[in-house]
């Protein structure tokens, strides 16, 4: 941020040579004078003044920290260990093993531009994703707005047919809907508020990145560069609502407490009473369970509420039945055990080459950091490729599991309590999957980072020792 202010207001002094006011464009450094282009072309272009060493006046600033401040030797190295710069003087001090992790100017510029844009890229997508979620959780109240008048609606549609002992009934309903969208509303809201205010922080970064970037020598950009791409980092790994962890649906028992109602006056069995409870919510949307009201998730328990396919329905029995039932689910015959067979085949295979690949990755990183040994350079494309295949079948994998999901909520609906336990087993492959995914992706990012040091190790061993090309 200093840097950014410093280089913001720089201003151009007058001509030295001259009593005409004009700005000077170019510096002399043999002089330690500025000069105007009329200055330049009349009197430094005599003979006495072809030694001197004239450079442009927007140079004059990005070279002040080109030299050593302890030797006054010029930077010719840059250590990698400690982000500093090293003059010809540094670079004799330093130990054997520091000397290893030192690279040229040059590379360690380039290197760091590659890191600075890496993180300005993984920025973006934050941006973007940020974007996303303000306008989804936008759509959502509006969408959960119109559920809440749909839902009244539909209920003051059938209170309005129903004598006047019942209306006691539909009042407690609506207080009930509008609990549910208070609470989801308040929600959806602070969640709304933490992305808006997430903006502004991601937009100023992004802003000095571009002028850090643009207005920064190589020598200032190794100095001050780790300290923004920590602070990038920082902004990154905010823990923030990208997605929303509840639907917009409004659901009520409207239906049942209507029933119970008119039941002493229309002698409606309690058969139907809790047949038109059961299937009040209509399947294809359900919130996820909650330990309370407008509170955060909470584990199915013993005769709890649980969100399935077909709507909110009760546990009969305790947890220890759930378990017995997914064991059946493997133990029976038909599509979705055919698949969890299938899976667990499939699973174990996908997982087996990660943990090759995984293996590999941990021997080259200890071959860098820990045994400083000579590694194969073309180990690391080949971890590379291997990776990006293995992603390939993954990513295969995971659409034909997402196939797999229409026919299988098609056959969840005729049993709930079955449905659950296979929704659940169901659930877990997939988020195993997308955990394979992402630790696939990390270690693809792992060997793309180490693939720089192996480079520069070999380059350096092959110097030290020619007979090991």
């Amino acid at each position: 941020m200093v840097f950014l202010v410093e280089s913001s207001c720089e201003e151009r002094p007058p001509c030295a040579n001259c009593d005409n006011g004009h700005h000077a464009d170019f510096f002399c450094n043999t002089c330690g004078q500025a000069l105007c282009c009329q200055c330049r072309e009349e009197t430094h272009r005599a003979r006495m003044f072809s030694t001197h060493d004239i450079i442009h006046m927007s140079k004059r600033g990005r070279e002040v920290n080109k030299k050593c401040t302890l030797h006054g030797e010029p930077y010719i190295m840059f250590s990698a260990a400690k982000h500093t710069m090293l003059c010809i003087n540094c670079f004799r001090e330093s130990s054997v093993d520091a000397r290893l992790h030192c690279t040229d100017l040059e590379t360690a510029y380039s290197m760091g531009c590659k890191k600075l844009e890496r993180g300005v890229m993984s920025i973006r997508e934050l941006q973007n994703s940020v974007r996303d979620g303000v306008i989804l959780f936008k759509a959502l109240l509006d969408e959960l707005r119109n559920n809440m008048d749909m839902e009244k609606n539909n209920i003051n549609n059938l209170a309005d047919a129903i004598q006047e002992n019942v209306r006691r009934i539909r009042e407690g309903v609506l207080r009930e809907v509008d609990t549910q969208y208070d609470a989801k509303d308040k929600l959806f809201r602070s969640q709304l508020s933490s992305l808006g205010s997430l903006l502004p922080i991601i937009q100023v970064h992004l802003l000095m990145c571009t002028t850090f970037s643009s207005s920064a020598s190589k020598y200032e950009f190794l100095d001050l560069v780790f300290q923004l791409m920590e602070r990038l980092a920082v902004i990154a790994h905010l823990s923030h609502p990208l997605r929303p962890g509840q639907s917009s649906q409004i659901r009520s028992n409207y239906r049942s407490e209507f029933y119970r109602g008119l039941e002493p006056v229309l002698s409606i069995s309690s058969n139907k009473v809790r047949e038109t409870s059961t299937t009040t919510a209509p399947s294809g949307c359900s919130d996820k369970p909650q330990s309370s009201e407008g509170g955060g998730q909470s584990r199915p328990s013993s005769s709890a509420s649980v969100a399935g396919p077909g709507g909110i329905f009760t546990l009969p029995g305790p947890r220890q039945s759930l378990s017995a039932a997914k064991l059946k689910i493997f133990e029976s015959v038909g599509p979705f055990a055919e698949h969890c067979k299938t899976h667990d085949t499939k699973f174990r295979d996908l997982s087996s080459k990660f943990t090759r690949l995984k293996e590999e990755a941990q021997e080259l990183h200890r071959d860098v950091t820990l045994r400083r040994c000579m590694t194969r350079r073309g180990r690391v494309e080949e971890i590379v490729r291997e990776s990006a295949a293995l992603e390939d079948q993954v990513r295969s994998y995971g659409d034909e599991i997402e196939e797999l999901r229409g026919g299988l909520e098609t056959a969840w609906d005729e049993q709930i309590q079955r449905v659950y336990a296979e929704q659940e087993v169901f659930h877990s492959q997939v988020n195993d999957i997308a955990s394979l995914r992402d630790e696939n992706k990390r270690l693809m990012i792992i060997a793309q980072q180490l693939e720089p040091y192996i480079r520069s190790i070999t380059a350096l061993m092959e110097r030290i020792s020619p007979k090991l090309q």
